[in-house]
């Protein structure tokens, strides 16, 4: 696969369009991220940044930074296709620093407990588990 253009974008209310056609794309990716199982895009709004990774012409990756109350959720998800060419990293770079900017004082994650590949990016970014079930872990990142 060619790799010639690779882009982030950052979501508005005018380019929702994206992440329609990027979920429409996703197949098994949905058994680990279950985001948009009980919410429709209207939960955008809540979001401190959404983002998009568009790889040539295809939609790749996703990211969002959700703040539920004081706590503000990073989430990623990469297409199968697109797995182990280090967009998970990419997308979290982006968001990591947008929560710098905006000068929370940490981000909080849930991953699926057997996700092993994710689980390995999270700490290498710096995240710290804080809690880990049997199916769920929860990680924390925070900022200085």
């Amino acid at each position: 696969m060619s790799l010639d253009r690779i882009e982030i974008f950052t979501i508005d209310s005018g380019s929702h369009f994206m992440i329609k056609e990027f979920l429409e794309h996703m197949n098994e990716e949905k058994s680990s991220f279950r985001y948009f199982d009980k919410r429709n895009l209207s939960v955008l709004k809540n979001h401190v940044e959404t983002v998009i990774l568009k790889v040539n012409k295809s939609f790749a990756g996703y990211g969002h930074l959700d703040k539920e109350g004081d706590i503000v959720w990073l989430g990623i998800v990469v297409l199968k296709e697109f797995q182990g060419m280090g967009f998970g990293a990419k997308i979290m770079n982006e968001l990591i620093k947008k929560a710098i900017a905006l000068n929370l004082s940490f981000i909080k994650l849930s991953v699926d407990t057997k996700n092993l590949v994710a689980r390995a990016l999270y700490v290498k970014k710096g995240f710290r588990l804080i809690k880990e079930t049997k199916e769920i872990c929860y990680y924390s990142l925070y900022f200085n």
